[in-house]
């Protein structure tokens, strides 16, 4: 009887790294699928970290060589797989599994991928547009101050 216990255990234990292995699988599909495994690479890492290079270090070459040895040994630091992993624990942790075979549904599609591709551009022109309606609203403003004064 315990036999058949511990054999049903792992059998069950067997079945829930099967799902977990599977479900991490797609987690990591779907982060390829949407380019997010692309922005985990030393390459990204070191062009992130580039631009904190101080003002002195970009006029010196000797200073921009330090610095850039600098970062390459931190980057060298770096566990890329265990920041993928942990990016994938924020899916996990926001989507469910239907929500993720959706994403990878739609996103294999070539719809989903000119959504990928036009999100940025559409982002950074909306952008603009409040920047616009901000200074439009500032003059806006600046002219109505002025009025007052003049009264």
């Amino acid at each position: 009887m315990h036999t058949l216990v511990a054999i049903l255990l792992l059998v069950g234990t067997l079945n829930t790294h099967a799902a977990i292995d599977q479900r991490q699988a797609k987690i990591f599909r779907l982060m390829e699928l949407t380019h997010v495994s692309e922005e985990i690479t030393p390459e990204k890492f070191r062009k992130q970290t580039m631009q904190f290079m101080p003002k002195q270090a970009k006029e010196s070459r000797e200073m921009r060589q330090a610095f850039e040895r600098s970062i390459g040994q931190l980057i060298a630091k770096i566990d890329i797989e265990a920041i993928k992993e942990e990016v994938a624990l924020l899916y996990e942790t926001h989507y469910t599994e239907e929500d993720i075979d959706a994403l990878i549904a739609f996103y294999s599609t070539p719809a989903g991928q000119k959504v990928l591709s036009k999100n940025s551009i559409i982002i950074e022109e909306a952008r603009k547009v409040g920047i616009r309606a901000v200074e439009k609203a500032a003059v806006a403003l600046k002219e109505d101050a002025e009025k007052k004064e003049a009264k």
